[in-house]
């Protein structure tokens, strides 16, 4: 839950069929993200949104 010091998050729990259609962080909006291997990465802020606890939102292609 911690923020990456490198402002990358890596999401491994999405199989190679989960195709990724957008990513927003919430309170900040969409973010830039790659997908391969079933793994997605998400390019975040230098600046987190909130102190607490942040959330992506993923939306799959259907």
């Amino acid at each position: 839950m911690r923020w990456p010091e490198d402002h990358r998050a890596f999401i491994r729990t999405l199989t190679p069929a989960d195709q990724v259609k957008s990513v927003r962080l919430l309170g900040v909006g969409e973010v830039p993200f790659e997908q391969s291997y079933g793994a997605l990465i998400v390019s975040l802020s230098d600046k987190r949104p909130t102190p607490y606890v942040n959330c992506l939102a993923i939306e799959l292609n259907s």
